[in-house]
Parts: C-alpha cells; structure tokens; sequence
C-alpha cells in the first residue's frame, strides 16, 4: 500500500466507522480499527492539498467520538491519549 493510498483508506474507514457505530459496536470498533492502521501508513503532509487536512488529531477526534457513542468501556483510555 502506498502513502495516497493508505490515507485515502483511513478517511474511508473513519466515514464507515461514523456510520457504523449508529448501527452495532463491533462494526465499529473493527472499521476504527481499519481507520487507524491505515493511517499508520499515510503521511498527510506529503499528499496533495485537499486530503493535508487528515492528521492524527482528526483520527483521535474520530476516536473519541465513537467510544463516547458506544459507551466503549475504553473511553476514558482514548480521551486521556496526548
């Protein structure tokens, strides 16, 4: 997987983990999951301009978004992450 395409595969899986959780956890919790390692293979500083703005805070956000909705027993674990 290249760099492009690792970033454009965790802003997929943040957009099926937003719609998922409002569906069952463990979707969710899998589709963050994809979200995540996919972005541990991007590098969004060296992509064009319109996917730049895809940075690890916005994935953290995403993150804490889910557990809060799920009442993930780990919330507190991913609120506290620097």
């Amino acid at each position: 997987m290249d760099i492009a395409e690792a970033i454009e595969r965790a802003d997929i899986g943040e957009k099926v983990c937003e719609e998922v959780s409002v569906i069952r956890r463990e979707g969710a919790v899998r589709a963050l999951d994809r979200a995540t390692t996919a972005f541990d293979y991007a590098n969004p500083d060296a992509e064009q301009a319109w996917i730049r703005f895809y940075q690890r805070p916005r994935l953290d956000s995403l993150t804490v978004s889910t557990y809060s909705q799920l009442r993930h027993p780990g919330l507190g674990r991913v609120a506290k992450t620097p």
